[in-house]
């Protein structure tokens, strides 16, 4: 990762390195970037991906519950590994939400993306079954004071 750009290093050339993205398609890099700016290398150390995914609940909801939905969840998707275990931790409450964060590690953070996705929906089609709702943000709408005609 350089900046926003994500993806397979293709070519490296005197002036320039070749990235390919996810879509396919190719950016070039100048090589003096790579110098000047901070590069995260996803699979220097290990070749897993991981998967993170922050829900909202509203204050109400069975936290015990939804726990055990997004680690049911995590650990039946064949894409997610046992090894580390997925986890999930109740990370606090934001504007009035229970906020809860799963983690999840995949064989390639190539991966993770379409895991993620694929939780998602099975995490969604869970509370629906289960009667949670996810929390909606509450907004305040103001309008101006009415002037006499």
């Amino acid at each position: 990762v350089l900046g926003t750009t994500e993806g397979d290093i293709k070519r490296i050339n005197v002036r320039a390195t070749e990235i390919q993205l996810g879509d396919r398609s190719t950016v070039i890099v100048p090589n003096s970037e790579f110098i000047t700016k901070t590069v995260r290398n996803m699979t220097l150390t290990s070749t897993e991906g991981r998967v993170l995914i922050r829900l909202p609940m509203p204050l109400s909801t069975d936290a015990k519950l939804v726990r055990e939905l997004m680690l049911a969840a995590c650990r039946a998707h064949p894409g997610v590994l046992e090894t580390p275990e997925p986890s999930l931790s109740l990370e606090g409450i934001e504007n009035g939400s229970l906020i809860f964060q799963a983690i999840a590690y995949v064989a390639s953070p190539r991966l993770a993306s379409g895991v993620r996705s694929d939780l998602l929906f099975t995490m969604l089609d869970d509370f629906k079954n289960a009667g949670l709702p996810l929390a909606v943000p509450t907004m305040m709408m103001a309008s101006p004071p009415a002037t006499p005609a």
